[in-house]
């Protein structure tokens, strides 16, 4: 074998120094001699030398005696190329042979060692070359042959290796990335109490080899990592005692390795009393009381020996180190280890002594207030974030960039808004924004739009940071980097002309939620080119039967926002692509609630009407999940006739008290808004949405207070006699009484109360009446944004026409409300388009062109309110005159049997010749 690699690598002049050959004459049976004749040439001379060895073959393994007569030493003469890995056969004192390895590896390594395995010692000589932390050595990058060898020698030779060559082979195979039989054939003999003791001995090479462990590595290799992590913690908890000061850091070298599930093999209160002897052997817990406990108090004894008790009391010392105490956070945390005492008392001890911690530590302090672990953020941690943003801001000059986003990340995570903070972290980025990665970069735009910081020269800067990286940019990255623009507002157009060619060339490769994300978040650019966009739209549409529920209302809300692009068959059909997906079975069970609410107000803006669609919507709205209701009615007057409010047979009775709970759960109250609203543009009707839409008015009115003004007006809209005929169900009618009587009284009410009562005992109030009195009271708060939003001055007209037509199913204005609260409205419902335009320019001090500062979005509202406007912006400036014109022409009405006929008019923004309104039965 020696001969073979020496001419394979080229070393002719080996021959003249080496003629002889190894040959191994097998003889059967077990124990036999075995000759070995080793010829020499000594160049002139040609003497010949003979030696003799005896090999035992003992089960399977082999082990070679050489005689202590042995060549003179071998070595790599000058001018060879290459490095090789074995430099000499030399003569030792007890006739053993020994390989030295150098540090230039061979490449055929595989070649140059015996192939049915190696001696204990030579393999120690071969750990210690592979094993990472060598005194100034990097572990070399093997071949396949060379890795497969090294794989094969470590998995013979486990059993026979001493408990230090173990935790040496565990590095060596994690570092050089071996296969996973290599850790799983190692894992078994880790055990026992030889390993245990020498674990305590030797807590430095412990703790390196949980190191190379916790590297990131594949899926299979991270399972038997972590039973290895495993099987030292729980050798470690039986003898945590004897490990003094080193317990600690060993203790966090396992948190590193294993996570949440380092100590699983651990009982709940062996974990805790792991921990707690950790702390005071650190010097940093006081000494708790340990109550054990017995069999019928239901404590037990675990893997490890420990018996289960109870700790009396958390004590952190006074004079504990601050470092230490901030290592034992991170571990508790890394551990998931759930003790809010604990917790409670190391978060009071590092807020109280954050000054004595180092400013390196700050950011992995940070990065341990962590929400995940099934708790809310505790006082305590919230006033240790506090401090530890306010020492970050002291020596911001001592952090640099990635240590800055990391508390960055904190502090939006938390919603911690602090100024000062935020100044100096926006400092910092301004002058480190460079030695940000691009994970890094997406991390702190991403915090930036949590926290609102808007502030247009860091921003600019990490956008310009960012446009010169990337070609490292990954899809995590970019999704996070541009979502944050979006919160933030902020548009940037040389970063979205640059991102457009590379994401255009990645998008078959991009996942669906990574794209519709993207789609998403472009379509809020006006500066976005429009043949990208639809490019990406069509990419989306195109795995349409792959998408989830989350990124089929990315790709909605962004047709919404920008349609204006897309011709009318184009937009078609990626709706209908889009809806066929979402009518599928299944769909409804992954669909949540805010999902639904989003996806069913985009249609509505865009007026696509699919009931197959809709009766999914409808139906996870009102909590029956896959139970879809797919049957609709022709109208709202369908029911007005002494037909029941109640689901067919085939789909049961709807559980109210249950969609009430998912209501208060889930939605809030401008959810709710957009359920009503968009039940309403669409012209959905049947038994479901009626009972759906009373229960959301009933959620509604104690919070009209609340709602902003065009919220009120749907409200009060959606419980017209129009929408909702003839007479509601006594459990209905009921249920929106209750509510009525238990809403707080509005601005200017208690007033009228007395006036009001009076009033009513004339003529008593019907539920509408109400309802539509108290949507009025509610609106007065609103009275300055009334008279200058046309848009949303629009829908209280309609209302007041309504109740005046008689379509409300209620009196008459002047006949239903007191003389001050008509006197309000009566003066809004008269206000023309010219006379709404300057009391906005009178609010805005001059400023005529509102949109400007927006950078492209709606200032009013949601993002969802942004996109209505942007759909319908330029048909209202397009026609301002005549709407002018025409809002200046009295009304003409024509009275039919069964409808009424105003001809001209505006409804909302949209100029219409006819408005067609059902008159009371």
């Amino acid at each position: 074998s020696l001969w073979t690699s020496l001419k394979s690598q080229g070393m002719p002049q080996w021959r003249g120094r080496v003629a002889g050959l190894l040959r191994v004459a097998t003889e059967s049976g077990q124990g036999a001699k075995r000759r070995l004749v080793a010829d020499k040439d000594s160049g002139a001379g040609g003497t010949r030398q003979r030696q003799e060895a005896h090999c035992l073959g003992t089960q399977g393994r082999r082990s070679c005696r050489l005689r202590p007569v042995l060549p003179s030493v071998v070595r790599e003469p000058k001018g060879s190329r290459g490095g090789t890995a074995v430099v000499g056969v030399r003569r030792e004192t007890g006739a053993r042979l020994a390989a030295v390895v150098q540090p230039k590896a061979p490449r055929r390594l595989a070649q140059l060692l015996p192939r049915p395995g190696v001696r204990k010692t030579h393999l120690g000589l071969l750990l210690e070359r592979f094993a990472p932390g060598g005194p100034g050595r990097t572990p070399p990058l093997l071949d396949a042959e060379s890795r497969h060898f090294l794989t094969g020698a470590l998995t013979r030779v486990a059993p026979r290796l001493a408990p230090s060559q173990l935790l040496a082979a565990v590095s060596a195979a994690s570092h050089c990335r071996l296969s996973s039989h290599t850790l799983a054939a190692l894992a078994p003999h880790m055990q026992g109490p030889l390993c245990a003791e020498a674990f305590r001995r030797q807590p430095g090479q412990l703790i390196a080899t949980l190191d190379v462990l916790a590297e990131p590595a594949s899926e299979a290799r991270d399972i038997n990592a972590l039973n290895i992590a495993q099987m030292v913690a729980f050798q470690f908890a039986g003898r945590v005692a004897e490990y003094g000061s080193h317990a600690l850091p060993v203790l966090a070298a396992l948190a590193r390795a294993g996570g949440v599930r380092a100590l699983r093999r651990l009982s709940e209160d062996g974990a805790a009393k792991l921990i707690q002897t950790a702390g005071e052997q650190a010097g940093l817990l006081a000494a708790s009381a340990w109550k054990s406990g017995s069999s019928a108090t239901g404590s037990s004894v675990d893997a490890s020996g420990v018996t289960a008790s109870r700790m009396a009391e958390t004590r952190v010392l006074d004079e504990a180190s601050a470092a230490d105490a901030c290592s034992l956070y991170c571990i508790i945390n890394q551990l998931g280890h759930r003790d809010p005492a604990l917790g409670s008392a190391l978060s009071r001890h590092l807020a109280n002594h954050i000054d004595n911690l180092e400013t390196s530590s700050l950011p992995s302090l940070a990065r341990a207030i962590n929400p995940s672990l099934g708790r809310a953020l505790s006082a305590e941690d919230f006033v240790l974030l506090h401090a530890l943003c306010r020492r970050a801001t002291a020596s911001m000059d001592e952090l640099d960039g990635p240590g800055v986003v990391v508390l960055l990340q904190a502090a939006g995570r938390y919603d911690l808004f602090d100024e000062e903070f935020l100044a100096a972290v926006s400092d910092n980025l301004m002058s480190s924004h460079g030695s940000l990665r691009a994970q890094q970069l997406g991390d702190a735009m991403y915090a930036f739009g949590y926290l609102q910081v808007r502030d247009s020269g860091s921003l600019d800067k990490l956008c310009d940071t960012l446009r010169s990286r990337l070609h490292e940019i990954g899809e995590a990255d970019l999704v996070r980097f541009m979502r944050g623009m979006v919160k933030l507002r902020h548009t940037n157009e040389e970063l979205l002309t640059a991102l457009a060619p590379v994401i255009d060339k990645m998008k078959s490769s991009l996942s669906s939620v990574s794209l519709t994300n993207l789609i998403n978040c472009f379509a809020s650019f006006n500066s976005t080119n429009g043949h990208f966009l639809k490019s990406l739209l069509h990419a989306a549409s195109s795995r349409a039967s792959r998408l989830t529920p989350m990124s089929v209302q990315h790709v909605l809300t962004a047709l919404c926002r920008r349609h204006g692009l897309l011709e009318s068959e184009e937009l078609h059909l990626h709706l209908q692509r889009i809806c066929q997906h979402m009518a599928e079975p299944g769909v409804a069970a992954q669909m949540t609630p805010i999902q639904a609410v989003a996806s069913f107000s985009a249609l509505s803006k865009l007026h696509y009407q699919d009931l197959a669609v809709a009766g999914v919507l409808t139906s996870v709205l009102a909590g029956r999940g896959s139970a879809v209701v797919w049957t609709w009615a022709p109208s709202a007057f369908f029911f007005a006739h002494g037909r029941p409010w109640s689901l067919p047979a085939e789909y049961g009775v709807l559980n109210e008290a249950r969609c009430l709970q998912l209501l208060q759960r889930e939605l809030d109250s401008s959810h709710c808004v957009d359920i009503l609203q968009s039940l309403h543009r669409l012209d959905l009707t049947s038994a479901l949405t009626l009972r759906l839409a009373v229960l959301l008015c009933g959620r509604l009115l104690p919070h009209l207070h609340e709602l902003r003004a065009r919220d009120v007006l749907v409200v009060a809209r959606s419980m017209s006699a129009w929408r909702l005929p003839g007479r509601l169900a006594p459990e209905l009618e009921a249920s929106l009484t209750g509510a009525l009587a238990a809403a707080p009284l509005a601005h200017g009410a208690e007033d009228d109360a007395e006036e009001e009562g009076g009033r009513a005992s004339g003529a008593e109030q019907s539920w509408r009446e109400h309802l539509v009195e108290y949507c009025f009271e509610n609106l007065r708060r609103h009275e300055h944004w009334l008279e200058s939003s046309w848009n949303t001055l629009l829908p209280l007209k309609l209302l007041c026409m309504e109740v005046d037509c008689g379509t409300y199913d209620s009196r008459r204005l002047v006949d239903l409300l007191s003389p001050d609260l008509f006197a309000f409205v009566d003066r809004l419902r008269h206000i023309t388009r010219e006379e709404c335009e300057a009391h906005r320019l009178r609010r805005e001090g001059g400023d005529e062109d509102e949109a400007a500062s927006a950078g492209g979005f709606d200032n009013e509202g949601s993002a969802d309110d942004g996109a209505a406007a942007s759909m319908t912006g330029d048909k209202a400036a397009s026609g301002s005159e005549p709407a002018a014109a025409g809002l200046q022409q009295s009304f003409a009405m024509e009275e039919l049997p069964w409808y009424r006929i105003v001809v001209g008019g505006f409804v909302q923004d949209f100029p219409v010749d006819f408005l067609i309104q059902p008159k009371r039965p």
